[in-house]
């Protein structure tokens, strides 16, 4: 929201917001008077635009007369009731029948919620349920190829996700991988603070952005034998256990699936790589400890528990969220030798 100058100052109130520091919010919360269209107003009269629509959920603006007549005459009509049980009402069915006609599977059924949180913990309950119902042992919740799951992730894996199952649902062309992969390369250069276009070898890689890798979506190879024939054993053995492999001697990303610690874990060995100024021949442990860093720095969701664990990455991981290793130190790890990464590792243990 754009903001032109400081906010009234509000007094200290009984009302506790969710998702705020207290400390700072009390005598100083944004108090929001209208609002107009795209706009909101305080209570000094002064105008924001309302990028976000509010909490992303008044996207048809604010103040529409045809949506106040509407909502008045169902209030006049009936404020609300329970749907409990085998209550229902007129508009109920009506929404769950537009909504359901708007759905990309057959015979879809609506369950209506009021936020994200009791959605999910009803997803949920609805897939245990159904485990239970057919009398089979299964996870809580099971995904096929016209699904997404994307319960206790961060932003990035959602966005991805979503992206690439909406796209399954609107083409029958096999799932363009490469915008999701650049993205988490991406997001991973940002977070660390490497440049794409730096000229030289040093404190940055040289000219990463153009020696971003190959994506191979491995179902293509699959219409094509010979192709798929020439992929060493061990690539397609850790293809088909994790869904993905960076290949180095080719600079190529061979993607079954996109799971996001997979995936984050590749993209670092690829940084990794090309840190090393495309040496094929300088493959060191601290390859797999910083794979393993970039995996649980991206998708800090899944616990280490979960994944395949590298005490060094582990260890590099947890000292940098406790802050005992710096941004710049972590980009020394993927740009130096074996020596200077030992002796940043070494200092992590002192």
């Amino acid at each position: 929201m754009a903001i032109a100058d400081d906010p009234p100052i509000t007094r200290t109130t009984a009302f506790w917001h969710p998702f705020a520091d207290m400390g700072a919010v009390s005598r100083a919360e944004f108090l929001i008077e209208r609002g107009e269209g795209v706009y909101v107003f305080d209570t000094e009269g002064r105008r924001y635009l309302d990028g976000t629509a509010s909490l992303w959920y008044a996207n048809v603006g604010h103040g529409r007369q045809e949506i106040v007549d509407a909502a008045a005459k169902q209030m006049g009509r009936l404020e609300a009731y329970s749907a409990f049980g085998d209550f229902t009402t007129e508009v109920a069915t009506e929404l769950a029948g537009r909504l359901a006609d708007l759905a990309p599977m057959e015979d879809t059924k609506i369950f209506l919620a009021s936020g994200g949180g009791d959605a999910i913990d009803t997803a949920a309950k609805l897939a245990r349920r159904y485990w239970q119902a057919v009398g089979e042992n299964a996870p809580a919740v099971s995904t096929g190829p016209d699904s997404v799951c994307v319960f206790n992730s961060s932003p990035l894996e959602k966005y991805e996700s979503y992206r690439l199952c909406l796209e399954r649902w609107n083409s029958d062309d096999q799932t363009d991988f490469a915008p999701a992969i650049y993205n988490v390369i991406f997001s991973l250069v940002r977070t660390l603070g490497f440049r794409l276009h730096s000229p030289h070898n040093g404190t940055q890689p040289r000219y990463l952005a153009d020696w971003l890798p190959e994506i191979v979506n491995v179902c293509d190879l699959e219409n094509k034998p010979s192709d798929s024939d020439t992929l060493p054993r061990e690539v397609l053995e850790q293809i088909e256990e994790s869904g993905c492999c960076y290949v180095a001697d080719t600079n190529q990303i061979f993607v079954r699936e996109f799971n996001m610690q997979n995936v984050a874990a590749e993209s670092a060995r690829f940084l990794r790589h090309v840190c090393r100024g495309m040496n094929r021949d300088d493959s060191s442990p601290i390859d797999a400890a910083l794979a393993h860093f970039g995996s649980r720095l991206l998708s800090p969701g899944t616990p280490a528990e979960e994944q395949e664990l590298d005490s060094q990455g582990e260890r590099i991981y947890q000292a940098y969220v406790e802050g005992r290793i710096t941004r710049a130190a972590i980009r020394r790890l993927f740009l130096g030798n074996n020596a200077e990464a030992g002796a940043i590792l070494s200092s992590l243990s002192a």
